[in-house]
């Protein structure tokens, strides 16, 4: 029987994250995560669930492929947790047409995907002395970080992945609803600041403009 794979949705829009921010995109954001319980912070509904999108590698390119007014370059495979169910037979196929980058939390290693993934995205939901990920390209960390995820209850601070192998290093304002999203990145820019060197500001252009 062909393997299939889960996703919650399939979309087109921006990227307003990271170094890619201000491309148009495909988003594949796949169901399922392993930070169970879910992250107190978390905004995407990952859980699985009857209107889940159920589709085989194939009917995944087709549905790519038919529904593309714009001529799309990249792939944002994100949840979850995608590296829980990307195999090689899903990427080998995906990159025949697309440039692919991964959103991962960096609990589970890249292992043969490593040399084929062409922007891997680590925004660490555990410990430097927890993570599996071997690298990344972008290394995002959320501040100021909750004191609670699926997997740890204490404070996590940039400073602490500034040894991480990494081109780029990026601090993203968390996004609570009970602080406006302004004045969380006010705070981000603050620490960006006082970090110095080669840390950047992550701004979620996507939630600014209101749109997915």
């Amino acid at each position: 029987m062909e393997k299939v794979y889960r996703f919650k949705s399939i979309f087109q829009s921006i990227q307003g994250e990271g170094i890619l921010m201000g491309t148009w995109c495909w988003f594949l954001r796949f169901a399922g995560c392993n930070m169970v319980p879910k992250c107190n912070f978390c905004d995407v509904d990952w859980q699985l669930s009857k209107q889940d999108l159920i589709m085989t590698k194939e009917e995944i390119m087709t549905y790519l492929e038919n529904n593309d007014d714009y001529n799309t370059k990249w792939l944002i495979l994100t949840g979850g947790e995608p590296l829980l169910f990307l195999d090689d037979d899903l990427v080998d196929l995906l990159k025949t047409k697309y440039s692919i980058s991964i959103e991962t939390n960096g609990t589970i290693p890249l292992g043969s995907l490593i040399d084929k993934i062409d922007h891997i995205v680590m925004s660490p939901k555990v410990l430097p002395s927890k993570v599996k990920l071997e690298k990344c390209h972008t290394l995002k960390i959320l501040y100021p970080f909750p004191l609670e995820t699926g997997l740890i209850n204490q404070q996590m601070d940039p400073v602490q992945w500034k040894n991480f192998p990494s081109d780029y290093k990026f601090v993203q304002p968390l996004d609570i609803p009970t602080i406006p999203i302004k004045d969380m990145t006010k705070m981000a820019i603050t620490k960006v600041a006082q970090l110095g060197g080669d840390w950047r500001i992550s701004v979620q252009l996507h939630k600014f403009l209101g749109i997915e």
